[in-house]
């Protein structure tokens, strides 16, 4: 506690209440458009448009009941800061000037006190010595008093302290969830536009679900809620760990059906299993891949696939075509430096576009007239036509084809023993940088033993998400 300190806890209290009130009937209110929106989507209504908006009022439940939880956590934390704060008036600047001036008349009595006491031990006579005496203990019983008021007030601002501890807490897990809840908002209404311009929403296999935590870490309680509900619809660990890292919103619709009787869990969980039969065997057409004799599993393949092309770009940021559920094709796309992207990471830059003409084919066939010179930064090129998953995967194998040979033969010629997954994360980071020359040095190193295998894994760079890549693939 300081000067600046002030705690009016009855006005606090109040509003306390008036907050409570608010909140309540905010939840009501959402409530309200949550079974409306429930009545919508498991309505017979049908046609494309309605489908669309069917699949687009998914994520709007799930925002709106992370907004209910939201508030009922600030709820329950208002009950908290109430109960602690009601009749608790505190000011700073007055205790404390009440705290010195308690202290210097404490000083000043026992100073007195001490004073009268040696004179009664040098009393002339009885008279004297007991005049002093009287004198001391008055002074000793005003010292007394005045200890008395300290340590009063050293409560009250120690109950300043331990208050501000206790409520120091409240209301981080609302905000948190309520900044998730606000970000999927305003992510849903950007997402049918690019540039400013509106983009045609485009067919896709299931709704627009969540796709990552936009707010970061979710409460931990919360999350722990999200697992065990998922468990009572059947779910295994590593499911759970599946869809919470690539569909977290799947995991909110299934908390909010067992929170709200209203809403029906069919629907959920049948995109959950939907986004599992992508987890048992995420895109059955890729093959495993040989090049020169060398061996590179479909597994890896699709970890790289994964990270160029993740599965919400295809649908939340429409990326995708998708025709009775299949994915038939991927729209090219910018990518924030002028260049356009085709399928899993193919990119013409606006220097390949001009010198080389297999590129300048490619663009030409599936992007409009000057499509090189836009200014748009991200998201699907306008107007363009989508390219076939056919054309896309024998683009992709031929792009990663290009990496093998050169890693492979580099670390057979410089007798560099590594597993599969190893070489894959060197064939990835080639594939991504173009070249590996400046891990070569580190390979020789960890070749002659100079270096350990966890600190060769600590030398990746790039983007977060494919250092984290690079480092599952080499291992502990």
């Amino acid at each position: 506690m300081d000067r600046s300190s002030i705690l009016n806890g009855t006005a606090l209290a109040d509003q306390c209440d008036l907050l409570i009130a608010s909140l309540n009937e905010e939840n009501e209110r959402l409530t309200r458009k949550m079974q409306a929106t429930s009545k919508f989507i498991k309505s017979d209504l049908d046609g494309r448009a309605i489908k669309s908006m069917k699949r687009f009022s998914v994520d709007f439940i799930s925002a709106t009941g992370l907004m209910i939880e939201a508030n009922e956590r600030d709820i329950y934390d208002l009950h908290t800061l109430k109960s602690r704060v009601d009749g608790v008036n505190i000011d700073g600047n007055k205790i404390i000037s009440e705290m010195e001036e308690a202290k210097r008349n404490y000083n000043s009595c026992r100073d007195s006190a001490d004073e009268y006491s040696s004179k009664a031990g040098s009393a002339k006579d009885e008279a004297e010595r007991s005049k002093y005496v009287s004198e001391a203990k008055s002074y000793s019983d005003k010292a007394d008093h005045w200890n008395s008021v300290y340590n009063s007030l050293v409560k009250e601002a120690d109950l300043y302290d331990q208050l501000s501890y206790e409520t120091d807490g409240l209301f981080q897990d609302g905000n948190c969830l309520r900044k998730y809840a606000y970000s999927e908002v305003d992510r849903l209404i950007g997402v049918n536009t690019n540039g400013g311009k509106n983009i045609t929403i485009r067919t896709i296999s299931k709704p627009r679900i969540t796709p990552v935590l936009y707010a970061g870490e979710i409460p931990p309680e919360f999350e722990d809620r999200l697992r065990e509900v998922a468990e009572e619809y059947g779910l295994t660990d590593d499911e759970i760990d599946y869809i919470l890292e690539n569909y977290p919103g799947l995991l909110v619709l299934l908390y909010l059906c067992d929170r709200f009787p209203f809403l029906s869990v069919q629907w959920p969980l049948g995109l959950v299993q939907d986004c599992l039969g992508q987890y048992q065997g995420q895109d059955q057409g890729q093959q495993d891949l040989v090049v020169d004799g060398y061996t590179v599993s479909s597994e890896y393949l699709q970890i790289l696939k994964d990270l160029e092309m993740p599965e919400y770009y295809l649908t939340d940021y429409g990326y995708g075509y998708y025709e009775n559920g299949e994915l038939v094709g991927i729209y090219p796309h910018y990518v924030g430096d002028g260049g356009i992207t085709f399928g899993y990471g193919h990119y013409v830059s606006r220097n390949e576009y001009n010198t080389d003409p297999d590129e300048q084919a490619l663009v030409d066939t599936y992007c409009p007239s000057g499509a090189m010179n836009s200014t748009n930064a991200y998201g699907v090129v306008p107007d363009s036509d989508y390219v076939p998953m056919d054309e896309v995967n024998s683009m992709f194998a031929a792009d990663v084809s290009e990496h093998v040979g050169p890693v492979v033969n580099w670390l057979n010629e410089n007798n560099v023993n590594l597993t599969d997954s190893q070489i894959f994360a060197l064939i990835m980071y080639r594939y991504n940088h173009g070249n590996i020359g400046a891990l070569l040095p580190s390979l020789e190193d960890y070749r002659d033993g100079l270096i350990s295998n966890s600190e060769f894994n600590e030398l990746w760079d790039g983007p977060a998400n494919r250092q984290e890549a690079y480092r599952d693939l080499w291992g502990d």
